[in-house]
């Protein structure tokens, strides 16, 4: 006996212990794109200069000389979507986003990044607040650099994650570092926090925690990016955004976790506003 429930995988169940059915799980939006961008052989979405993490972004503001600041992080889903954070634009809104780049101008000409097209956030935000801290920019032109999936279960495997952030070297330039974390439950997050004004909810679901595992060496100040968990694939390693960084400590502060939204409670608001 079939059941066509729409695009999917099959799979076998065996129902009340007498027959077994042919299920088809329904996929969703964000992991059919995964599927596309990963798939073996395709090089459609390749970043011509083979940068390590051409998913991770910078946020800039243009300034009255003609230059861009970067400030805030990224994370690119889409050759046409990068999410970010709604506290980065509480003064100003940005201008243009730098994709996969190792090396991050501190002062950058308007030609140097991508502009902006227009921005939505997330209705739950509010302003200076830390909940729902969640944006979508769409960019002016599609990028052909390779965009990271979205992890969209609430669960997360034991998995070696890692964070993503731009630390100042010199008064030019500041360097990608790549930084291995690990998970704090939130209820031991909120230890650290507890005394935190603005966390009136606590912790919440829609939020997660993580710390960096090695003091680094990052200096100050720095603009941080995604939380990032990798999956082998057959002929793929495959990077999910499970959170972007939305408060904390400096980087560089031994065991001291950094507050993420959470990437899996905004994927059916994230997918509506992109691809639907």
């Amino acid at each position: 006996m079939n059941f066509v429930l729409g695009l999917g995988v099959w799979m076998s169940v065996l129902v009340a212990g007498f027959a077994t059915v042919n299920v088809q799980i329904l996929k969703s939006i964000s992991e059919e794109k995964c599927e596309h961008y990963y798939s073996s052989g395709n090089k459609e979405n390749d970043k011509p200069d083979g940068s390590r993490f051409p998913y991770m972004a910078a946020v800039g503001w243009s300034n009255e000389n003609g230059t861009i600041s970067y400030r805030c992080g990224g994370i690119l889903i889409d050759p046409k979507y990068v999410i970010g954070l709604a506290h980065c634009i509480l003064r100003k809104q940005p201008s243009h986003i730098l994709l996969g780049s190792q090396e991050l101008p501190l002062s950058a000409t308007l030609d140097n990044g991508i502009p902006i097209k227009n921005i939505s956030v997330h209705p739950g935000y509010e302003k200076g607040g830390v909940y729902h801290d969640i944006l979508i920019y769409e960019l002016e032109n599609e990028v052909r650099n390779r965009p990271a999936c979205l992890w969209n279960r609430d669960s997360i495997p034991d998995s070696e994650i890692f964070s993503l952030l731009y630390s100042v070297e010199d008064e030019k330039n500041a360097k990608l570092l790549r930084i291995q974390n690990q998970l704090y439950p939130n209820d031991q997050c909120l230890d650290f926090y507890g005394k935190y004004a603005r966390l009136s909810m606590g912790i919440m679901e829609s939020q997660l925690c993580a710390a960096e595992l090695n003091h680094t060496s990052c200096q100050l100040p720095s603009v941080r990016g995604p939380l990032i968990m990798q999956e082998q694939q057959p002929g793929s390693l495959i990077p999910y955004v499970i959170g972007t960084a939305s408060f904390g400590m400096p980087c560089g502060r031994d065991s001291m976790p950094t507050v993420y939204t959470k990437i899996s409670a905004y994927t059916n608001w994230i997918e509506s506003n992109i691809w639907a």
